[in-house]
């Protein structure tokens, strides 16, 4: 599961845990789904066991300064995760093509920003090599066999849009490098 993914969730999962169902299911008359219209929404109710109160107490302590979620990066770095990935149903020998994909189709930088991309061969077929390569400016080229893992590390210096590609696999193994001014 890619980074953006696992936090929209915990985002949305906090959202509802911390926001009276009330709330969530009004409409834009203010009123809620149910047949009765602006009924207010009760309090929620105290819990009836200590259990309850630590549970909620801890959900607070895992949140920030209000309520927010803390980041998980140091600002103006950032760590992608990138892994082969196997389009499903492709039949190559029909096609001619490999079913070949990286997991995460487009990273998005600020300009300044220090890149690490940590990239993992997953691939079930032991023979397949596969590459992370950037051109100019970057100059990266994650090379990896069969259950391999590399790093490159690397200073977003350049705004722009930049293809990132598997050297074994184009042109279907691709994606984009976002760099924000």
């Amino acid at each position: 599961m890619s980074v953006v993914l696992f936090l929209t969730i915990l985002l949305l999962c906090t959202i509802l845990t911390i926001t009276p169902l009330g709330s969530v299911l009004k409409n834009v008359n203010g009123s809620t789904d149910e047949d009765e219209p602006d009924q207010p929404v009760p309090p929620p109710e105290e819990p009836d066991q200590p259990d309850q109160v630590e549970e909620i107490s801890n959900m607070t302590l895992a949140t920030g300064p209000g309520g927010t979620i803390p980041s998980m990066s140091t600002p103006g770095e950032k760590t992608f995760y990138m892994f082969t990935s196997e389009v499903e149903d492709v039949n190559e020998e029909k096609l001619k093509i490999a079913g070949d994909s990286f997991d995460v189709k487009t990273l998005i930088a600020n300009k300044g920003d220090k890149i690490t991309l940590k990239f993992y061969n997953v691939d079930e077929v032991q023979t397949e090599r596969h590459s992370l390569t950037i051109g100019d400016p970057y100059k990266v080229d994650i090379d990896v066999g069969f259950a391999e893992n590399k790093n490159a590390t690397f200073t977003a210096n350049q705004t722009g849009v930049f293809t990132y590609y598997c050297k074994y696999h184009l042109p279907v193994m691709t994606g984009q490098l976002l760099v924000l001014p």
